[in-house]
């Protein structure tokens, strides 16, 4: 009885060492593949937040600019438009129309 006992002993550390073993196996695989999905989640969502910043910065910067450029144009025409007015020359140049109301005025034709 006592080898059918130390057999059986065997057997069963056996089967627990082969079951820890698969288990670690299993465990570590799914591990990776959550990690793994995870990250290329993290990284899309970090990509687009990125490039939403981008496009919010361009944005800005572009209408920062298309800005400056008004005030630089209607400057000069002012400054024109003074300098005829005190040499008594009539001064008929309409003033530059203001990019947020004119019909004039498009996006298409800046980009």
């Amino acid at each position: 009885m006592f080898r059918y006992t130390a057999a059986l002993e065997r057997a069963r550390a056996e089967g627990w060492a082969e079951g820890i073993a698969e288990g670690r196996a299993e465990g570590k695989a799914e591990g990776i593949a959550e990690g793994r999905a995870e990250g290329r989640a993290e990284g899309r969502a970090e990509i687009k937040a990125k490039a939403k910043a981008y496009q919010e910065w361009y944005a800005a910067g572009k209408a920062e600019g298309r800005a400056e450029v008004y005030r630089e144009w209607r400057a000069d025409w002012e400054r024109r438009r003074q300098e005829a007015q005190e040499k008594g020359i009539p001064f008929s140049e309409p003033p530059p129309p203001n990019p947020g109301i004119s019909a004039n005025y498009s996006d298409s034709a800046t980009n």
